[in-house]
């Protein structure tokens, strides 16, 4: 069926014996049989919706762990200089903070680095490591990053500074020499866990470092499990197995009432409900994540290691600022690359002379969404090209970039599956367009859209909103369901900060509060403000609590008329 947006929107094919088999051996509703195995939950996952997962002793085998222990715990007992870099994401932002809350427990001599993305660039550079090898720093950790530094690690080693690389990127030489290497790319070992982001790593290295110690260490680390679900959610890592159960965990024990880093923001944001995995991803990450994109990289890591209330309230106000600033300068840039860009390939490939850096990723993000292909982005920065790439779940968008960067085409480039980063010199840009040619030709129709199944608005009910609890969190490698409601009137409708529109959607009897993203000034947003027939709707189902009640609520994805 095409839809006004000119998608064309299929059903999702899966036998009906299959889903009933389900339903009866785990005994579930059909509908949710149908999701999991959408999903593709194996039995291992189904058991563990309702049981608690073994993950005590996660790592405790892993001898980078063990060597990662006895050296931190060395440069702490011997007063040795540490410093901490990280990346200027909320994935790099959340790594330092765990790991300085730890160093700040047990009194060590240390302190931290978060690059700026305009005049350091991403990562670790010879030009910071010499200037940090006269500062007397006898340890670097880095985290999020340094996986590809391998100039920079050599240069540590000859100067007889230590480094602990704790990250997630995929590997560009596996001769990289550090103290320690913590990477699950790195080998077999580590295969299990290999969609962990940098701050998941962090948090299980340190319940390694208090599972040896419980005698000695009583730092209450449960406490900042908040940090690796932000770091989860923000770097767009599955939602599955580990991830999952600690996102869960995470947003059940955070108190709202209870001073915290997000205290000031929640605040300011009206947030007086428990938070949800949204809130994280939508509200508190884009905050943080400001600074960094527009040259302020610092911000976010003090307030997260802050725990002085003053500061905590002057760091948020100028972050909520810099946010805002930063949506204004988005919306803008947005609105003129639309306008450029070419859609007749299976990806779009993009450079803008004149666009800030900072926001390359967010607005290489919203176009993927939108138009369901992976997205590389690019603009001039003095004599070379910066990009940012975002991805589709089929295409791993790190590979590409870590094989353009072996084939010497780009100067740095690597990520991992959904997102990268990237440079290079202006003479090789047609090459890369060349090699996404190759690598993406064979990706599916972008233009061909799924939807679970068809239901009227009566679905809509504690039955099924039960259900959706047993397999939630959603995001990454566990989207929400995506549903075709037929028969639908819009009753009511209101525009939300000028691009966003709130409707009511009504089916018989039923009726249910709808959310239409970004859609003023859309053909979406012009039929649900002034058409009056009845249409079809595609959405994805959502909890939402508002004043205390919950209830289920459509975020509109598109309209058939």
């Amino acid at each position: 069926m095409l839809s006004v947006s000119g998608r064309d929107w299929q059903e999702i094919k899966i036998d009906d014996r299959k889903v009933e088999k389900y339903s009866q051996k785990y005994n579930l509703s059909n509908f949710i049989s149908k999701l999991l195995i959408n999903n593709k939950f194996d039995e291992d996952e189904i058991y563990y919706l309702n049981q608690k997962p073994e993950i005590d002793n996660t790592y405790k085998n892993l001898k980078d762990f063990k060597l990662a222990e006895k050296l931190i715990d060395e440069h702490i007992e011997q007063n040795k200089k540490i410093l901490l870099f990280g990346d200027y994401d909320v994935d790099g932002g959340c790594s330092v903070a765990l790991i300085a809350k730890y160093l700040k427990f047990r009194k060590a001599n240390f302190d931290f680095f978060i690059p700026d993305r305009f005049k350091d660039g991403y990562g670790p550079n010879l030009s910071l490591m010499k200037k940090f090898s006269k500062e007397k720093i006898n340890l670097i950790i880095f985290v999020d990053c340094g996986t590809n530094s391998f100039d920079e690690i050599n240069f540590l080693n000859s100067n007889d500074i230590k480094s602990i690389i704790i990250d997630h990127h995929k590997i560009d030489n596996f001769k990289i020499n550090p103290s320690v290497f913590i990477n699950p790319f790195k080998s077999l070992d580590y295969k299990k866990y290999n969609f962990f982001c940098s701050t998941n790593l962090v948090f299980f290295l340190l319940r390694f470092i208090l599972f040896k110690n419980k005698e000695n260490i009583k730092f209450n680390l449960s406490k900042y499990l908040i940090y690796a679900a932000l770091g989860t959610i923000c770097d767009v890592m599955p939602l599955r197995g580990i991830n999952r159960y600690l996102s869960i965990e995470a947003i059940n024990s955070f108190d709202l009432n209870e001073d915290n880093p997000f205290s000031y923001i929640l605040k300011i944001k009206k947030i007086n409900r428990k938070l949800t995995i949204d809130d994280l991803g939508y509200l508190i990450g884009p905050v943080l994540n400001s600074g960094g994109r527009l040259g302020r990289s610092k911000l976010a890591t003090k307030l997260l290691i802050s725990e002085d209330k003053k500061e905590v309230q002057k760091i948020s106000t100028d972050l909520l600022y810099t946010n805002e600033k930063r949506k204004i300068i988005e919306d803008r840039t947005l609105q003129k690359i639309e306008k450029k860009i070419v859609l007749n390939k299976n990806y779009i490939f993009h450079v803008e002379e004149s666009i800030s850096e900072g926001i390359l990723g967010i607005l290489a993000a919203r176009l993927a969404e939108k138009y369901n292909r992976p997205v590389v982005l690019a603009t001039y920065s003095g004599t070379i090209i910066k990009g940012s790439a975002r991805s589709i779940e089929e295409i791993d968008i790190g590979k590409i970039l870590l094989n353009l960067k072996q084939k010497n085409i780009l100067i740095k480039g690597g990520g991992h599956a959904m997102a990268g980063g990237f440079s290079l010199f202006k003479k090789n840009i047609k090459k890369i367009d060349e090699y996404l040619q190759k690598q993406i030709k064979n990706n599916k129709n972008n233009n061909i859209y799924t939807y679970l199944s068809k239901h009227s608005l009566s679905l809509l009910n504690n039955s099924l909103l039960k259900d959706l609890r047993k397999i939630a969190p959603f995001g990454s490698k566990n989207p929400s369901p995506i549903l075709l409601f037929n028969k639908i009137k819009i009753i009511k409708t209101k525009i939300i900060n000028k691009k966003h529109i709130f409707f009511v959607a009504k089916s018989g009897a039923k009726s249910c509060d709808g959310m239409a993203f970004n859609s003023v000034d859309s053909q979406i947003g012009n039929i649900l403000l002034y058409n009056k027939r009845e249409i079809s709707i595609v959405s994805e189902v959502k909890e939402s609590t508002y004043k205390n009640k919950t209830k289920l609520q459509l975020i509109l994805k598109d309209i058939i008329c």
